[in-house]
């Protein structure tokens, strides 16, 4: 299992849920890529809806899904990837720019 899975997964988000493996995918991308965190709708979420044929607000909807699941699930681990406390649950650029930082360290 590689480092974006395991982390995914250490937060509660399993392979169950479409937006884990649109996680994934996007990840990888923004690893390739860092300056994709800036327009994450034009160049993640369109990428990745290409890739997986479906649209980009469905790739949103599912990321933001699974989000909330991790938040609910795990939020001390969510937290603890982004070195800060949160009041509500990251958004989905937030979320993405949070695992990104840390797979980077």
């Amino acid at each position: 299992m590689d480092d974006i899975a395991s982390i995914l997964l250490s937060l509660g988000i399993g392979k169950r849920y479409k937006g884990h493996a649109f996680l994934c995918y996007g990840l990888r991308l923004a690893l390739e890529d860092e300056t994709r965190l800036y327009n994450v709708r034009r160049e993640l979420f369109a990428p990745i809806a290409e890739a997986f044929n479906t649209n980009d607000q469905a790739i949103e909807r599912n990321v933001r899904t699974v989000i909330a699941h991790g938040w609910l699930t795990n939020r001390a681990g969510m937290e603890a990837l982004a070195g800060y406390p949160m009041a509500q649950p990251p958004s989905a650029k937030e979320f993405m720019d949070i695992l990104v930082a840390h797979l980077q360290r």
